[in-house]
């Protein structure tokens, strides 16, 4: 990551967390996503959500989603966001311990299964 790289991630999170940015703050930002693809795609894809949002929830988003989320990146060295287009579905309760109880089984039949005809070679 280049100081460039840095520097628009610090400005682009300011920004992104509502705070109203110094007027050559935000040429810097602006210029550096025209610059940049990634950081210009970034734009594109704020643009596109605010477009797709209403003004009120663009102007007032859930309280402490946006310092919930930079929280949450600030955990990982780093930080990766993944859009998905569907939540992802809960497993029912006891999924896994079926899984594991099934694998057992057969694990148990397969051994058997060896056992018998081993006796009767």
């Amino acid at each position: 990551m280049t100081l460039d790289d840095r520097r628009w991630d610090e400005l682009q999170t300011r920004w992104a967390a509502g705070e109203t940015l110094a007027p050559e703050q935000e040429a810097e930002r602006l210029a550096h996503a025209g610059a940049n693809a990634l950081a210009g795609r970034e734009l594109e894809l704020f643009g596109e959500l605010k477009v797709a949002l209403s003004p009120a929830e663009v102007l007032a988003p859930p309280a402490g989603l946006v310092s919930r989320v930079l929280e949450r990146l600030g955990e990982r060295r780093h930080p990766v966001l993944r859009l998905l287009a569907q939540p992802a579905r809960p497993r029912p309760p006891g999924s896994r311990k079926i899984a594991i109880g099934a694998a057992l089984a057969a694990a148990a039949a397969l051994a058997s299964a060896v056992v018998v005809v081993v006796r009767q070679q």
